[in-house]
């Protein structure tokens, strides 16, 4: 046993793609392998979702549209790139995440690379490890959404950064700005972020850069994908385009549904960042005393930064701070080091008796909440998978005493976290999260609509959250495009049309088709 996981832990040779496979299979594995049940939430992976299959029913690949009226509050990178999963492999949950999935798997290579850059090959692949055990990053690995696809192009763009100190090929000097074009086309001027963030270590320590022409050339470039499309908007819209890219940034500044106060990620992000949070404020705090200015600024000052620039707006998200984990995996990852290499017996009594509170309290808890909910009492398998995923966080109190060296420590904290997270993926829990909708929708589907009468929507002038949520939902389950209709009165006779169930009261020639509680504020009618 103890050869066999001393041969593991040994740092691959990636070069080798025979040799690495295993390597790469273990990281990718709680993401790649999926045997939960999958629905859409509303925001934002519906709404992205919805319109990846507008892309292609109304045939539209320039502009992101909410139902016939053109959307210009951003890009439509997202939605195509959704929109051709769809074309290769049908419209569903796979297809609509595969987008997000490949990126996830580019942000966990980049992370390999860029930790043997700041910390040396020894145990680099430690930091994809522990980013792909990170609550937040699986959960939204597993949602077609814009942020993961963000940090792959940045931590694509931060690699060449570092790499152009020891490589001086042109292309190297191209591949590290290239990235800032590719951010604003996917996310316009939120790549004001990141661009601030790493400004002051690209002004210290790659000042030489900035005398490459072919520092500018790679900005260029990266750009021709947004000039191109703004060219084509301009010919088609005129400004129009413009006014919705700067009304998305005003509207993320102002009072909105989604606003938090100053402090939100002083505690989201460290709930975010679990299992690791502990371990990467002991790298934080290993790295200052420890590592170099130049290493610590990538590991700790970069991604502080980006933290504290997305607290300066009004909007805010638990996935904005994405943008962080990948860095801060590697700070993590060098106090997991740091911290093994000191382990000694007084401290190891201390971790299992901490786990042993930690794991109660969350056991209790869990119990608690699904016997409120019901799942517990009504036998659910959900709940068994929950409570093995918590059993598997206590096998660092076995591994623990398997050997006194540094690697067999550093394996006890990774195999809990590891198999906890994967089997937790693959409970559905993640991603099956308003799976009564799709079933309500899918016995719609089978029983009562008719494909030679097209189904429309009525959409008032106004909605709430919830409404819309729904809305967003019923669109992606239905067999059939859904139009969206002005005048109720131009409805055809044998025609369904989706109305608010507030709404209904005020209709005398109208009847109802479908009514579900699972669906409570839109209901299904005709014409009498």
């Amino acid at each position: 046993m103890k050869k066999l996981l001393n041969k593991l832990l040994l740092t691959p040779d990636f070069n080798n793609l025979f040799k690495s496979f295993p390597y790469i299979l273990l990281i990718c594995l709680p993401i790649l392998i999926y045997l939960g049940e999958r629905s859409f939430i509303s925001y934002d992976e519906g709404y992205y979702a919805l319109q990846g299959k507008w892309v292609l029913e109304y045939n539209n690949w320039l502009t992101p549209q909410w139902f016939d009226q053109l959307q210009f509050d951003r890009p439509p990178l997202l939605p195509v790139l959704i929109a051709i999963s769809y074309k290769l492999f049908g419209v569903g949950h796979f297809s609509a995440h595969l987008p997000t999935l490949i990126s996830s798997i580019v942000v966990l290579y980049f992370t390999y690379k860029v930790h043997a850059l700041i910390l040396g090959k020894n145990f680099q692949w430690l930091s994809p490890l522990i980013l792909i055990t990170t609550y937040l990053w699986i959960n939204y690995t597993h949602q077609a959404t814009q942020d993961i696809i963000l940090v792959s192009t940045e931590m694509f763009g931060i690699y060449f950064l570092i790499k152009s100190s020891k490589d001086s090929k042109n292309y190297v000097y191209i591949l590290s700005t290239i990235w800032l074009g590719l951010c604003f086309f996917i996310k316009t001027y939120m790549v004001a972020i990141p661009i601030i963030a790493i400004s002051p270590y690209l002004f210290i320590y790659k000042r030489f850069l900035l005398k490459k022409n072919y520092f500018y050339v790679g900005i260029l470039i990266g750009f021709i994908p947004f000039i191109l499309w703004s060219i084509f908007c301009f010919n088609e819209y005129g400004f129009t385009f413009f006014e919705g890219i700067n009304n998305k940034l005003i509207s993320l500044s102002k009072n909105n549904t989604f606003s938090q106060p100053f402090y939100y990620y002083l505690w989201n992000f460290p709930i975010s960042f679990l299992p690791w949070t502990p371990f990467c404020a002991y790298g934080i705090h290993a790295a200052v005393k420890k590592l170099s200015l130049k290493q610590n600024y990538l590991i700790i000052f970069y991604p502080f930064f980006i933290i504290c620039l997305l607290s300066l707006f009004e909007t805010k998200i638990p996935y904005y701070s994405l943008q962080a984990f990948p860095l801060l995996s590697i700070a993590t990852s060098y106090g997991l080091m740091q911290f093994c290499e000191n382990l000694n017996y007084k401290k190891i009594k201390a971790i299992k008796n901490t786990n042993l509170i930690i794991l109660s309290a969350l056991f209790v808890t869990l119990i608690y909440i699904l016997t409120n909910k019901g799942i517990f009492i009504n036998g659910n398998l959900k709940f068994l998978i929950l409570l093995i995923s918590l059993l598997f966080l206590i096998l660092p109190l076995f591994f623990l005493n398997l050997s006194s060296k540094r690697s067999f420590y550093i394996f006890a904290f990774l195999i809990g976290p590891y198999l906890a997270t994967s089997l937790f993926v693959q409970s559905g829990l993640l991603s099956d999260r308003s799976p009564d909708i799709k079933f309500a929708i899918n016995n719609i589907n089978n029983s009562i609509l008719n494909n030679k009468f097209q189904t429309v929507v009525f959409i008032p002038s106004s909605m709430n959250g919830n409404e819309l949520s729904e809305l967003i939902k019923i669109n992606l389950y239905t067999t059939q495009k859904i139009i969206r209709i002005a005048d109720i009165n131009k409805l055809q006779s044998e025609q369904n049309i989706w109305m608010k169930i507030n709404d209904i009261n005020e209709l005398k020639d109208f009847e109802v088709t479908y009514k579900d509680n699972r669906i409570s504020n839109w209901v299904l009618v005709k014409r009498k």
